[in-house]
């Protein structure tokens, strides 16, 4: 849905759909135009997938919103739900459709002819000195001095102008750079579909000019990259991608990126002299904008623009207003204090408003001065923009001040409707066993601030969370959001919010979903949001209420009692220690214009832009699948892969080693089996067949990735920890259960998931009682000082003496670590070993100096033996399987008979071979004298991100600083570029390494004496970019932004 801001008399609609996928992407959309009110002013249903969908209006629509959706449960023409479009054009009253000079710069003494067309006008006049004219036509002048022409056409009471500058003698360089563009927002999309920086230039003389030799370059003195001999005919245009994909056809492509800040750029002829360029940088750019210098056609500039590739420039305006500043930041506060608001732009209003509501020339305290003081005692969300004549405005900057004092006694605000809960309960605050946790417990977990006009949110009519069983995008609204952490930096964005999820929407709090979208500002959120990802781009987060998992399950008492508020968040990050990318998960405060929401979860939403950003790949090549179905992409896999598990394959059945070959390029099967771990673990009553997210990379990348989601339904009691959970896994549905009913049936599948028992439930595997119980323990240990906030907000919910931590929650917990750890890893083996998925013989017994040990740091010289009660001991040393699929033994595995001796790294696999039945793998890895890379030893000590010449030179320099050599493999970078290191690689002590953009540039350049680790995929950015480096359990070890 397009919000234009305000009531418009529009006249058509265009809509042009993504049709690289096919013009059925179009196909089944429904488009409505609403008015102020959402009452639908035009509908129809576009049947048959043009590419470009176009209505012009037999009469004005006086629209405010353009809808263009799915609806009544259809799905577009490649059966997906997914809405693809590349742009919607909204045509207002077009009087003057095109006004132009040709040509726009002349000598004195000669002519250009002026030229325009109408829509809908009745009349148009010139001046000076030509008055009325044609509705359509063109005319000759010849102005002795530069002249500015102006256009005015009407009708009736309307007039709509433009001006058309005719340059005489002016003194211009044979080629402009006429336009730049160095944030697109998709103004213009390359050949490969993405939004690269662009550049347009624009031949003003009357011949056709050949730009062979001539050179394009971003830093003073270098030639970076050069012209093929291309040709701009005479007042014509050319737009080259400054991509860094270095291109010269048929689509031209320089070798560099342009800075969003503002950098050098230049246009050099053959002998390396300026031609045109800005120096020594033109200035800071803004989204979907482009700039151009004042040598443009059209007589604009230099200024910014409305983006027009390969035409004069338009939508101009001779400057932004600057954004408002706040003396004051967002934060807590003790006392008033007085807030400066001021604005650098001369001449401007400040608009603020305190409610919530967006200020601007409408709304709120209107103050036409650059500063403006405001006074603030009490909890108030604050939200200024400043705005002048002709100017294009700032945006709206919000700033929430939160006074502790009033948090723990609030009650209703007079201004907000009845019907909803507000108040924090007093039985709670003044209990002697909570008094100490207040204030403070408001600051133990980042805040996250929702800001915006409490009718959207209230209203019984428009207000989402008074329509709590309300959906889609008519029921998504704008708002403010300020992350506010006492621990890491603040940050504060615009987006699209919603209510999410089913049943969650029962309870008196609900969970939030945020969308990210460029109509309402950044179309990502951009912020190092979870401490434990590498991730730092997001188009979706949940803010989760827990709700099975709560104070406030509405489906009994005996629910409410078994609350923890942490299995879900436990299940992912269960998820994520086994090698999986997950959602993350973090604690937030939430509050409403400043009032107390309550203890939420702030997560990932796994759709197409999470596994993006996880898996790799762009968010338009994934499908994404959950219980309901398809929500993004197509079924095409998803059928492919039914098939070939239901033995409909071109192999047959499932148990047929190529069928399933076949199916492990659809599934990945470890991730699969893990998933089916952590959930059964859990004893999970609401799984496999709900609750959900699936995501297939359909252009040969990542296959099906199972995400946790709403784990919420286990660990409960006696019964759910005994209960045969096993038994109930049904092959129905499309969850996970319905593969491992299936794949039951194969060899091969059944020793991996024997494997995987193995590696998680012996040993010292992740869900045997000690790891588990520390695992849950850190969960248990974030939650527990956050949890009387939530009792008073909350707890009163479903009975008069409110639930609380000592008398509901220490309990249960206490019950899941005496009970549920202990027991649960051998109830659950025997479960499925009964089920046949795990084999009677045993995985050898391992010790180190006669202490067992299952991996880790060991002293040089240690000795390692294996021991079995029966059959052979075959076994590895560096990693390999000493089964081969199939069943036969490796080529490269030994048969136990002595202890092996460690002297180095030393990655053990062993079986027992008994009866003809392979154990499940024992598995360790056992660094002798070398210790894994950590923050604590390994450092990015070099970053090269702006070499002299080409881009292909840029390295990243990491250096060993602690005494012991280390094994990097496994650690990763990411966010600017993208690298796994390999195995292999030991760094002595004080030894450097080097990751590179490319090895044989880089060799060329500085020799072949430096280690190469191997080359990254991404690019740095020349002027600014953050590197985050995670360890290789994928633990955040630091980040490092340069500018």
């Amino acid at each position: 849905e397009l919000d234009l801001g305000a009531v418009y008399s529009l006249n058509a609609l265009e809509i042009v759909g993504a049709t690289e996928w096919g013009l059925e992407v179009m196909e089944n959309l429904t488009v409505h135009v609403l008015d102020e009110s959402r009452a639908d002013l035009f509908t129809e249903l576009i049947d048959v997938g043009p590419s470009l969908w176009e209505r012009r209006f037999p009469a004005a629509l006086q629209g405010r919103y353009v809808r263009i959706g799915l609806e009544n449960d259809m799905l577009n023409g490649l059966g997906g739900r997914e809405v693809r479009l590349y742009e919607v054009r909204v045509l207002g009253e077009v009087l003057l459709a095109d006004a132009e000079a040709d040509p726009y710069f002349i000598s004195a003494g000669n002519s250009s002819t002026l030229r325009w067309t109408t829509e809908l006008a009745d009349s148009v006049t010139i001046e000076p000195g030509i008055g009325p004219v044609a509705l359509d036509g063109e005319v000759t002048v010849s102005p002795a001095t530069t002249t500015t022409y102006t256009l005015r056409a009407f009708r009736g009471a309307e007039e709509e102008v433009r001006t058309v500058t005719v340059g005489v003698d002016v003194s211009l360089p044979p080629l402009l750079i006429s336009e730049v563009v160095a944030d697109n927002d998709g103004s213009l999309r390359d050949e490969d579909g993405e939004d690269s920086d662009w550049i347009e230039f624009f031949n003003p003389g009357p011949s056709d000019f050949n730009l062979a030799g001539y050179v394009l370059t971003d830093k003073e003195g270098v030639a970076n990259w050069t012209f093929p001999a291309v040709t701009i005919p005479a007042n014509g245009f050319l737009v080259v991608f400054a991509s860094g994909k270095n291109r010269t056809g048929p689509e031209l492509h320089t070798n560099f990126q342009l800075a969003k800040g503002g950098e050098y750029l230049a246009l050099l002829d053959p002998a390396g002299q300026v031609v045109d360029g800005f120096v020594p940088a033109y200035p800071p750019q803004t989204e979907g904008l482009s700039y151009g210098s004042g040598h443009t056609p059209g007589g604009f500039g230099p200024g910014f623009f409305t983006p027009t590739p390969g035409a004069p420039n338009g939508g101009w305006w001779p400057g932004f207003v600057a954004d408002t500043r706040f003396s004051i930041d967002r934060g807590f506060y003790t006392a008033p204090i007085t807030v400066t608001i001021t604005c650098a732009t001369p001449g401007v209003t400040i608009a603020y408003t305190t409610d919530g509501s967006e200020p601007g020339p409408g709304n709120g305290v209107q103050t036409a001065a650059s500063s403006v003081d405001v006074p603030i005692s009490t909890t108030t969300p604050l939200r200024a923009m400043a705005y002048r004549a002709g100017w294009k405005s700032s945006n709206i900057d919000t700033q929430t001040y939160l006074f502790l004092a009033e948090m723990a006694t609030q009650t209703q605000p007079a201004v907000y409707p009845g019907g909803f809960d507000y108040e924090m309960d007093p039985d709670v605050v003044n209990d002697p066993r909570y008094t100490a946790d207040f204030p403070g417990v408001f600051q133990s977990a980042p805040t996250l601030s929702i800001v915006m006009h409490r009718d959207d949110l209230f209203d019984a009519t428009t207000g989402i969370y008074a329509n709590n069983y309300e959906r889609g995008i008519e029921w998504e609204r704008r708002c403010s959001v300020e992350w506010i952490d006492p621990a890491g930096p603040d940050d504060q964005i615009d987006c699209g919010i919603r209510l999410h999820g089913d049943s969650a929407r029962n309870p008196p709090k609900h969970t939030f979903k945020l969308m990210f979208k460029r109509i309402y500002g950044a179309g990502r959120w951009n912020f190092p949001l979870f401490p434990d990802s590498e991730v730092r781009s997001f188009d979706r987060l949940v803010v989760r209420n827990p709700y099975h998992d709560t104070w406030l399950n509405g489906a009994g008492t005996q629910w409410r009692d078994w609350a923890t508020y942490v299995k879900d968040m436990w299940a992912s990050r269960c998820q994520r220690a086994m090698g999986h990318p997950v959602p993350s998960h973090r604690w937030t405060h939430v509050y409403l214009n400043g009032l107390y929401w309550g203890l939420y979860e702030m997560v990932e939403l796994p759709r197409s832009g999470f596994a993006s950003e996880h898996l790799g790949g762009e968010p338009e090549e994934y499908d994404i699948f959950n219980h309901y179905g398809v929500v993004e992409g197509n079924v095409d896999s998803f059928n492919e892969m039914y098939a070939i598990a239901e033995g409909l394959g071109p192999h047959g059945a499932i148990s047929n080693p190529a069928a399933y070959e076949q199916f492990q390029e659809h599934m990945a099967i470890v991730p699969l089996i893990d998933y089916i771990l952590v959930n059964s673990y859990m004893g999970n009553y609401d799984w496999p067949n709900n609750n959900f997210y699936q995501a297939r990379h359909r252009a040969g990348g990542p296959p099906n990735y199972y995400f946790s989601w709403d784990a919420e339904f286990g660990l409960f009691n006696e019964g759910n920890l005994t209960d045969n959970f096993v038994s109930t896994i049904r092959r129905d549905g499309f969850g996970a259960g319905y593969y491992y009913k299936l794949l039951q049936a194969n060899d091969e599948f059944r020793m991996t998931f024997a494997d995987r028992m193995q590696r998680h439930f012996r040993g010292a595997g992740l869900l045997t009682p000690g790891p588990v119980a520390q695992f849950f323990g850190d969960l248990f240990t974030e939650v527990e000082p956050l949890l009387a906030a939530e009792s008073a907000r909350w707890g009163d919910s479903f009975r008069a003496t409110p639930y609380n931590p000592v008398d509901d929650w220490i309990p249960q917990r206490d019950w899941i670590i005496a009970e549920w750890f202990p027991r649960r890893p051998d109830i659950l083996w025997d479960q499925f070993k009964a089920d046949g998925m795990i084999p009677d013989v045993e995985a050898p017994s391992v010790t180190v100096d006669g202490v067992p040990n299952f991996g880790g740091g060991v002293s040089p010289g240690s000795s390692l033996a294996l021991a079995s009660t029966e059959g052979v001991i075959y076994f590895t040393t560096d990693g390999v399987d000493p089964r081969v699929t199939g069943g036969a033994d490796a080529p490269e595995a030994q048969t136990y008979a002595a202890p092996i001796t460690l002297n180095d790294t030393t990655h053990l696999m062993a079986r027992v071979l008994s009866g003809g039945e392979w154990s499940p793998l024992l598995e360790g890895t056992y660094l002798a004298g070398v210790v894994p890379a950590d923050a604590g030893n390994f450092i990015l000590s070099k970053i090269h991100y702006n070499p002299l010449g080409s881009d292909e030179t840029e390295f990243l320099e990491f250096l060993n600083i602690g005494s012991q050599a280390l094994d990097p493999e496994g650690v990763t970078i990411s966010t600017a570029v993208d690298f796994v290191f390999p195995p292999g690689l030991l760094i002595p002590p004080g030894g450097r390494v080097v990751v590179v953009e490319n090895s044989e540039a880089f060799t060329a350049l500085y020799g072949p004496g430096i280690p190469i680790a191997g080359q990254w995929t991404g690019g740095l950015n020349n002027s600014t970019d953050t590197i985050a480096v995670a360890d290789a359990n994928a633990v955040l070890m630091y980040t490092v932004t340069y500018t």
